[in-house]
């Protein structure tokens, strides 16, 4: 008995974990590209719209106005707004999933905590555009921004079993964005330079998601599968220990 119910127990505490966790990073993935697709689709489509000059959840504002001496209007405001709040939803959905997956040490669920606090921060930003209420949007684009640079910096620091190289990818990415959230909040940058600095925040934690996301897909679908062929030899030893 002893000699089966060990395998079993690993068996199915390794198969759980694999089928649960493997749907973290594609989900991740697919959020952060259709967020990119759309906030293209939506600015082709807005009139005087700076990628320079002008903040990301601009495209979602309601209402046609005049903008640096522009008449501005974005026709798929709500397309983009959508698009935060999909964004949002899927990054708290991966952070649960991590939390428990990497609750080893406080810093670890640190981390996460903060990765739900952006995806929180995204959701406030769809909800409500700039126009509609300025105060709530503000905090939501702070939560956003800073909690994804302090989730970046705190994971780079802390997962020992992450690559050199993707660890300290995320630390420089982690401290350039803390550093263009301080300089955007406190009216340093030029109103002609909004949009970079913004973008100088959001691209770089953005791109480090996704090699985080793809790395460890990768290693959960090799997991996965080599779960599922430990499942199978475990079945064909039970038959044929019953056989005999």
């Amino acid at each position: 008995m002893k000699l089966l119910s060990i395998p079993q127990f690993k068996v199915k505490k390794f198969f759980a974990s694999a089928r649960q966790y493997i749907i973290s990073g594609p989900l991740l993935w697919i959020a952060i590209t259709q967020f990119f697709i759309i906030q293209a689709i939506t600015a082709r489509a807005a009139s005087s719209y700076s990628y320079t000059q002008d903040s990301i959840s601009r495209l979602g504002v309601t209402q046609c106005t005049y903008l640096r001496h522009d008449y501005f209007c974005s026709p798929l405001h709500g397309l983009i707004n959508s698009s935060f709040i999909v964004l949002g939803s899927a990054t708290i959905v991966c952070a649960l999933l991590f939390y428990v997956r990497f609750r080893n040490n406080l810093m670890n669920r640190m981390a996460f905590v903060f990765m739900g606090f952006a995806g929180a921060g995204a959701i406030i930003v769809g909800l409500y555009p700039e126009n509609i209420s300025a105060a709530t949007h503000l905090l939501g684009s702070f939560l956003a921004f800073s909690g994804s640079a302090v989730a970046i910096l705190l994971l780079a620091v802390t997962l020992d079993h992450t690559p050199r190289t993707l660890r300290s990818f995320g630390i420089l990415c982690g401290l350039v964005a803390l550093i263009a959230i301080a300089a955007l909040y406190t009216s340093i940058v030029p109103l002609k330079y909004y949009g970079i600095v913004e973008r100088g925040i959001d691209e770089p934690e953005i791109i480090w998601i996704i090699i985080f996301g793809t790395y460890y897909t990768l290693h959960d679908y090799k997991r996965f599968f080599e779960t599922l062929r430990i499942r199978q030899k475990y079945l064909a030893y039970r038959l044929k220990r019953v056989s005999h």
